[in-house]
């Protein structure tokens, strides 16, 4: 409970705090302003620019700006985004320390958690059966599949229902 409301009060004290970076011309960004700087990205700069905050910041913090000029570009970013999710690696590696495998995966979280602010229904399914394949993970991981899920609302009741009824065993265990 502690933890969260820590978490409760971080995203307002982001915003609070970064403001004038936002809204005020700097001269570090040729006299833009932060919004202007990331709006001005292209999707590949955008990309990379989600991945490097991921791993900086909580991913509940990604800006705004950052999260609206990904969303900009439609589905081409989400598809490049899908990829990673799905070619990356759930599990640390045997030996792995959990606080690299924690920082390493990041990128993805918040990627699960932008398909929900996206509304990109094409990543539910696949995510669901990714997410389904283990025995247990993470629970951040799994925070975000959530998160994922409430974003996408409604149209995500099909895809849960028909993983509940038709594709779950008695065994599931783990975060599910």
């Amino acid at each position: 409970a502690e933890m969260a409301e820590h978490f409760k009060e971080f995203r307002p004290y982001i915003e609070q705090n970064s403001e004038p970076f936002w809204k005020e011309p700097k001269d570090y960004l040729d006299g833009k302003t932060g919004e202007e700087f990331i709006g001005a990205m292209d999707m590949e700069t955008a990309l990379a620019a989600f991945d490097e905050a991921a791993m900086l910041i909580d991913d509940e913090a990604t800006p705004y700006p950052l999260v609206d000029k990904l969303k900009s570009f439609g589905d081409p970013a989400c598809e490049i985004l899908l990829k990673k999710v799905l070619d990356a690696s759930w599990q640390p590696v045997e030996g792995e320390d959990e606080n690299e495998f924690f920082v390493k995966f990041q990128p993805c979280v918040s990627a699960i958690r932008f398909f929900g602010a996206a509304q990109y229904e094409p990543a539910m399914e696949p995510v669901l059966e990714r997410f389904c394949s283990f025995s247990s993970t993470q629970e951040y991981i799994a925070d975000s599949v959530k998160v994922m899920m409430l974003g996408l609302g409604e149209k995500s009741v099909p895809v849960l229902t028909d993983f509940m009824l038709n594709r779950s065993d008695e065994e599931v265990t783990g975060p599910y």
